[in-house]
């Protein structure tokens, strides 16, 4: 039987069997030195390899909704009543410190209602046809320090022929509406600008500012003359914002 101890000398002595030398001469095998020497220069590479930068244009993306607004013609008569309304929407602007705004790309969203109202005033007790006709409504965003447009919808009211009452000897505009959605297109007119006009006003750490301008035209028409009408266009949509720009190189 084999004693604990005997184990114990037994691997001392194995260990101690391989000297200095022997290792060293394992260790200064061909194969060994072409391995280490290849590690070398790997290492080498890895140090004076240059560092990455990212290149070429990525993007930055703002949606903002546009408010709102509701362009009103009271007791118009037959023919051509032109509107409009204009009001300012801002987008926060982009931050230089990402690196260099190269262009900037709008996709507006056009969305509008109008609502006629209509009453004849002639007291001969037939009913007077009514033709809707060239009812337009034209959403432009425009730049207010150069006047430069950088999108813009134009969308028009389906015609119609509906019939207006005779006159119930009251003014109040109760015996006729109607009321329609403009011709929406799905897809958003879209717009891009890279002038340094366009890129001074996107460019630091504040708000930029875009004018908003609506153009409604109501035009009615009749065989009579003897009727007075509303009108009213509600204008609004959506604006995406999108800044391309290369990023500044890393440190």
């Amino acid at each position: 039987m084999v004693s604990p101890q005997s184990v114990s000398q037994s691997a001392s002595q194995s260990h101690s069997s391989a000297s200095p030398a022997s290792l060293t001469a394992r260790s200064n095998s061909p194969l060994q030195s072409r391995i280490l020497r290849t590690a070398a220069a790997a290492i080498c590479l890895v140090t004076f390899a240059p560092e990455r930068t990212d290149a070429g244009s990525t993007d930055q993306v703002y949606s903002v909704d546009i408010p709102a607004t509701t362009q009103q013609l009271n007791y118009g008569a037959p023919g051509s009543n032109p509107q409009a309304a204009t009001f300012d929407i801002q987008v926060p602007q982009f931050d230089p410190a990402l690196g260099t705004l190269t262009g900037v790309e709008f996709e507006l969203w056009h969305k509008s209602q109008v609502i006629y109202k209509y009453e004849s005033l002639d007291d001969t007790g037939y009913d007077h046809p009514v033709y809707l006709h060239g009812t337009s409504d034209r959403l432009t965003v425009t730049l207010p320090s150069s006047g430069h447009t950088v999108a813009s919808s134009f969308e028009t009211l389906p015609s119609a022929s509906p019939m207006a009452p005779a006159a119930d000897g009251h003014l109040d505009l109760g015996d006729i509406a109607l009321t329609h959605r403009m011709s929406m297109n799905p897809n958003p007119v879209t717009g891009r600008s890279t002038g340094s006009d366009t890129l001074d006003t996107f460019t630091g750490a504040g708000l930029a500012t875009l004018s908003i301008t609506a153009n409604s035209v109501f035009e009615l028409d009749s065989r009579s003359f003897f009727f007075v009408y509303t009108a009213a266009i509600t204008t609004g949509g959506t604006l995406q914002v999108r800044y391309h720009y290369d990023p500044a190189p890393r440190r």
